[in-house]
């Protein structure tokens, strides 16, 4: 019974961890960025072929778009689109790092420490910032699905029997994940070689043997990325996406980016997070504390093989143990195999890693295994060479309740930016208790927050649209235009600055080509106090670029009428 409970006590104090480190996503039902686009499709189309028309169809990823629909899908037809999106979320969340200390127990069995604290990493230190973010749920279950299949891997070598099984499964969980939920997954097949490579050294093959017979066994995965990667290099996007995730190996030389990625992974984000520190709430604090304590107990309590990183047995009557530091770089060779390749891939193709706050920041999810290793090495060196000293385990213990710390600060700094967008709506709705049948608006809305939550016209069009619709019929949806501010900028630029006229502006949305006419358009201006529409804009500030626009009276108001979809967007408590 003792051994049972020990067996499961590592595996549970993970799952612990990560529910420490991300529980406040519960908290948040916003809609954040692209997933505001998606939502406008799914309530302004009917039918899944009308839906991937809106996009899905021009970036060529027809089937993410299957699961795209079938996600939004719930925020249209039913009251449960956050509980199913946030479970989604929280399975890969502690599925994923359960899945990393499964892989490294399997095809390393003596590896314990380093098993542990990889996983441990892969929690405290989760590089993806933007977990509220549902258009990014694909990267997490197509990062867990190849994990998964990088365990079933492992099982089928290993196994004495039964490994055509595990090979199958393997096989058709990389499948899934790479056309279905992220085709950049096919850059963790260096781990799978790893993987093959340490199970065959594990079974005590060596040299050309354990070479070739890798080889032979990580064929098969080889040959189902190739199709993948030639329909890549010959369909590229089209339409709204043209020239989207171009295919530049020169970008790979740019030493700004890559000195941004490399302060990203060296902690940097904990430097930015610290002048924010102040939009934590006391969870935060708890979260950090209470992860620090597990953390504490858990290397207390627990006897790790202190000499994973020793050559011999350090004995009190003799000389100590040398350190092996052969296994120390050569699990850092193995980390770096694993964390480059996708770096190098959203290098070259424009999706670079970039800081807390921006979209791409969710691409670093990929990074996340080969950047837990590398981690892990580190604090299970650390923790085996100093033989399990106390202090140790506190420097440890600190520093990942830090990282659980900063998981939750951003969690709370969407929440921050959710209670800014609703503060917009609600000043909006008070100035517009109704709307005409159907209107164009320029909207410049500045709000001050880390996570820009309204800046592309779809991040208004979609709630806008939900606010004031009178029907649930999709042909009625979309009765409201938005011109942003952010898309003024750049067509301003695009003008060279030039005057700005009363010609109508043509543009391409994910709905297709439309012309809007300046005359018709309503301005509002909103920063963060004050709502501001049309001449007012104008006598608040006479140099506004756009006051050829706006000068002109405010629209009359009209009575409130009833609006039926106002119950599916969420306000903060």
């Amino acid at each position: 019974m003792m051994n049972h409970t020990r067996r499961f006590l590592l595996p549970s104090a993970i799952g612990l961890l990560a529910i420490l480190s991300f529980w406040k996503l519960w908290l948040i039902r916003d809609v954040i960025w692209d997933d505001n686009c998606w939502l406008l499709s799914a309530y302004a189309t009917e039918g899944l072929e009308a839906f991937l028309n809106t996009g899905f169809y021009e970036l060529r990823r027809a089937s993410l778009g299957v699961f795209t629909y079938l996600l939004f899908g719930l925020h249209r037809e039913t009251d449960y689109f956050f509980p199913i999106l946030h479970g989604l979320t929280f399975l890969t969340l502690i599925g994923s790092p359960l899945l990393l200390y499964l892989l490294i127990r399997t095809v390393a069995p003596d590896r314990r420490a380093l098993a542990l604290f990889t996983a441990l990493a892969f929690v405290a230190f989760y590089l993806d910032h933007n977990l509220g973010y549902a258009s990014m749920t694909n990267y997490r279950l197509g990062l867990m699905l190849q994990l998964a299949s990088l365990v079933f891997t492992a099982r089928a070598i290993l196994a004495e029997t039964t490994r055509l099984r595990w090979l199958l499964a393997a096989f058709f969980s990389s499948a899934i994940a790479y056309y279905v939920f992220l085709e950049a997954a096919f850059t963790l097949e260096a781990a799978r070689v790893a993987v093959i490579a340490l199970a065959f050294r594990h079974a005590g093959l060596r040299g050309s043997i354990q070479a070739k017979q890798t080889l032979f066994r990580w064929a098969p995965f080889m040959v189902l990325c190739l199709p993948l990667i030639a329909s890549k290099l010959l369909y590229k996007p089209y339409g709204i996406y043209e020239g989207s995730y171009s295919f530049d190996l020169l970008r790979l030389l740019n030493i700004s980016t890559n000195l941004a990625e490399l302060r990203h992974v060296l902690f940097s984000d904990w430097l930015r997070f610290w002048k924010l520190w102040r939009l934590a709430d006391t969870g935060s604090f708890i979260s950090g504390l209470l992860a620090a304590a597990l953390c504490l107990g858990l290397l207390r309590r627990l006897k790790l093989p202190e000499k994973e990183y020793r050559q011999g047995s350090p004995n009190p009557d003799s000389s100590p143990a040398a350190t092996d530091w052969r296994a120390f770089f050569r699990i850092l060779l193995i980390g770096f195999a694993v964390l480059l390749p996708p770096a190098m891939l959203f290098q070259a193709t424009g999706l670079g890693i970039t800081f807390l706050g921006a979209q791409d920041n969710a691409h670093a999810i990929l990074l996340l295994p080969g950047y837990a290793l590398l981690l892990g090495n580190l604090l299970a060196a650390f923790f085996t060479l100093k033989s399990g000293k106390w202090h140790a385990k506190l420097a440890i213990a600190c520093v990942l309740g830090v990282g659980v710390f900063y998981n939750n600060l951003a969690l709370d700094l969407f929440k921050d930016s959710w209670r800014a967008q609703s503060r917009f709506w609600q000043a909006f709705m008070q100035r517009f208790p109704a709307l005409p049948e159907s209107a164009d608006f320029m909207i410049d809305a500045r709000l001050p927050t880390y996570y820009p939550d309204l800046r592309i016209n779809f991040d208004f069009e979609y709630q806008l649209n939900l606010l004031y619709a009178r029907s649930t019929d999709p042909a009625r949806f979309r009765r409201y235009r938005v011109f942003t501010n952010e898309d003024f900028y750049r067509w301003y630029l695009i003008k060279q600055r030039g005057a700005v006229d009363m010609k109508p502006i043509e543009r391409t949305t994910h709905l297709g080509k439309e012309t809007l006419d300046p005359v018709k358009l309503i301005a509002v201006r909103y920063d963060g106090v004050r709502l501001l529409v049309n001449n007012e804009i104008v006598l608040d500030n006479p140099k506004i670029e756009y006051r050829l626009w706006a000068d002109k009276n405010p629209p009359r108001l009209l009575d409130a009428s009833a609006y039926p979809l106002r119950g599916r967007y969420h306000w903060p408590n």
